[in-house]
């Protein structure tokens, strides 16, 4: 669902997209009526990513991945190798929250976004999808198993890996945007 909807707008932007995720299912979704011939789907992880398999990237798009990570560091700083010189780093990740999390939160939030899509953006398909996804009880387990860091331990991290970076606070989530140094010796900027 949002593998596919990230992947086509970047499509649409750059020559040839690369999307992964550890879940056969996910790509299996994400493929359904939408193959387009500049978007590789592969079933592989984020480590299984490499300079030597894949070459560098001119930008990379990571949404609510990096929770899942035991080392958040440690990811960024494989993501951060794969970035070409001058290349972009744009990730939005979930953010714990203060008050913890309830299913009935949970539920609320499924049918929330299920009804956004299907009466702001009128599809239904999507939107059945999505509420039947995201009210199951595998992703309800998915939220309690993988709850995010606090904002301040993520802004920190952020400042120590990504100098520079562009960090934009939302509710539950924490976006940043980072663009390596054009050298690969400096500390990266980013641009507006």
């Amino acid at each position: 669902m949002r593998h596919r909807r990230y992947s086509e707008l970047l499509a649409d932007r750059c020559d040839s997209v690369l999307s992964v995720d550890v879940s056969q299912r996910m790509i299996d979704i994400a493929c359904e009526g939408h193959a387009r011939p500049n978007i590789s789907y592969q079933v592989r992880g984020l480590f299984d990513v490499t300079t030597e398999r894949d070459s560098t990237f001119d930008a990379i798009l990571a949404m609510f991945v990096l929770h899942m990570f035991p080392s958040h560091e440690a990811a960024l700083r494989h993501l951060k190798t794969l970035l070409a010189p001058g290349g972009h780093l744009i990730f939005m990740d979930k953010v714990a929250r203060p008050d913890g999390l309830s299913r009935r939160y949970l539920y609320y939030v499924a049918v929330r976004d299920s009804l956004y899509l299907a009466v702001r953006r009128r599809v239904l398909r999507p939107a059945l999808r999505e509420l039947r996804t995201r009210a199951h009880s595998s992703w309800i387990a998915h939220q309690f198993a993988y709850p995010g860091l606090p904002r301040t331990v993520l802004h920190a991290m952020y400042a120590d890996l990504l100098p520079g970076a562009t960090i934009v606070d939302h509710r539950h989530a924490c976006a940043v945007h980072w663009q390596a140094p054009s050298d690969k010796t400096g500390t990266g900027t980013t641009t507006t």
